[in-house]
C-alpha cells in the first residue's frame, strides 16, 4: 500500500505509514461523488412548513429595542470628555458613569451599592451574611471602576481587560476600603460570641470601641472587653479549671477603692452604688475587698461553670484587672435586632 504523502510502499492493512506516519484510511476509502438527496415525503413535508423570513416587524422592533438598552448602557466617551475628571470620580460606585452621560448604567452602580451596604451596616454588620454584602458592594464598586478605565485605555483584548480590572480592583481595596475598615473596627469591632454567656447568647454581635480610653480612664460602670490573666483552680495534677480569653463585663471599681457586696448591693468607698456584673448570678452572698493601686475591678461574671467556683477568693484572684489589659468599651448589642439594646 503506498503512502500518497511520500509514496513508500507500506504492507497491505496498515493503518499508518512506516516512514511519514500519515494515515492510510483515506487512501482506501472510496468517495461517493453524489449526495445523498431528500426523499418523497420529506420534500412533502417541506413544502407544507410555512417559510418565516429572517426579517420580520417583531424581530426589527426586538433588534431595535436591544441597540437602544445596549447604547444606553455603554459608556460613549467623546474626544472631549476628559479623563482626568472621571477618573476623580471613582470613588463613588456609577459618578463615572453619569458624568460620562450613562445615567441608566450609572444609576444601577450607585443604587446597588447604597444598597448592600445599608443592609450590611444596619441589620447584618459583623455576620456571616454581612460579609457576603459587603464583598458584592466591593464587587460592584470595583466593576464601576474597571468599566470607566476600560472605556478610558480601551483595551482591545479580553486579556487586558482582566488584567486591568484586577489592578483597578486592588487599588480600590487598598486605597479606599482598607483604610475605611481600620477605621470603623476602631471604632465599632463586631465581636461574635459562640457560647452561651448570660446575659449574652450564641450568636450576639457586641460592637467594641478601642478608642475609648485613648485620651481618659476607664471609669466605674463601663462595660467594657478585657484579658484577664489566666486564672487555674483546683489540686496538682490533671484535676484543675482554667480560665482563660477575653471577657466582657462591667467595670466595678477603680484602684485603690473600697468594695463591699452584701444583700445583692455594691458599696463603692461605703456608698451604695447600682453598679453590679452582668451576670449577678454568679457572686457569692457577701464580701469584701480593696482593690490595689494599678488595677481596675471587674469580675467576669460571663464566664463558662464560673458558677461552680462562687467563693470569694476565686472571684478575687479573677477580678484584678491591669490598665493594659482592657481593650475597650463594649456599648452595643447590635445583632440580632430583636435583642438590640445598649450595653451600660
Amino acid at each position: 500500500m503506498q503512502c500518497a504523502s511520500c509514496q513508500f510502499e507500506n504492507m497491505p492493512g496498515s493503518q499508518l505509514c512506516g516512514r511519514c506516519g500519515t494515515s492510510l484510511s483515506l487512501s482506501s476509502t472510496t468517495i461517493d461523488i453524489h449526495p445523498p438527496r431528500a426523499g418523497r415525503w420529506t420534500k412533502r413535508v417541506r413544502r407544507l412548513t410555512p417559510k418565516i423570513p429572517v426579517r420580520s416587524p417583531a424581530t426589527d422592533a426586538l433588534r431595535n429595542f436591544s441597540d437602544r438598552a445596549t447604547s444606553a448602557l455603554n459608556i460613549r466617551l467623546s474626544d472631549s470628555t476628559p479623563a482626568f475628571p472621571l477618573l476623580a470620580r471613582i470613588f463613588i460606585p456609577g459618578w463615572p458613569q453619569l458624568f460620562a452621560g450613562s445615567r441608566i448604567l450609572g444609576r444601577f452602580f450607585l443604587f446597588t451599592w447604597v444598597s448592600l451596604l445599608s443592609l450590611w451596616l444596619l441589620f447584618f454588620y459583623g455576620t456571616t451574611i454581612g460579609s457576603m454584602l459587603l464583598g458584592l458592594a466591593f464587587s460592584t464598586h470595583s466593576s464601576s471602576v474597571a468599566d470607566a478605565t476600560n472605556r478610558i485605555l480601551e483595551p482591545v483584548s479580553m486579556r487586558r481587560r482582566m488584567f486591568y480590572s484586577i489592578c483597578t480592583s486592588a487599588l480600590l481595596f487598598g486605597l479606599l476600603y482598607l483604610p475605611a475598615s481600620r477605621i470603623l473596627f476602631r471604632y465599632a469591632e463586631p465581636v461574635v460570641l459562640q457560647l452561651t454567656l448570660p446575659p449574652f447568647q450564641p450568636g450576639d454581635v457586641v460592637l467594641i470601641n478601642h478608642s475609648a480610653f485613648a485620651r481618659q480612664l476607664p471609669q466605674p460602670g463601663q462595660v467594657v472587653l478585657f484579658t484577664p490573666p489566666d486564672y487555674r483552680i483546683g489540686g496538682t495534677g490533671h484535676n484543675y479549671t482554667l480560665y482563660t480569653g477575653p471577657r466582657i463585663d462591667r467595670i466595678l471599681a477603680g484602684p485603690r477603692d473600697k468594695v463591699r457586696w452584701s444583700h445583692h448591693t455594691l458599696f463603692l468607698n461605703g456608698v451604695p452604688t447600682l453598679f453590679t456584673p452582668l451576670n449577678p448570678t454568679v457572686l457569692p452572698p457577701s464580701f469584701e475587698c480593696t482593690v490595689p493601686a494599678g488595677v481596675y475591678f471587674i469580675v467576669p461574671s460571663a464566664t463558662p461553670i464560673l458558677a461552680r467556683n462562687t467563693d470569694s477568693a476565686t472571684l478575687l484572684g479573677m477580678s484584678y484587672i491591669a490598665l493594659e489589659n482592657i481593650n475597650g468599651t463594649a456599648y452595643l448589642l447590635s445583632h440580632p435586632l430583636y435583642r438590640l439594646k445598649a450595653l451600660h
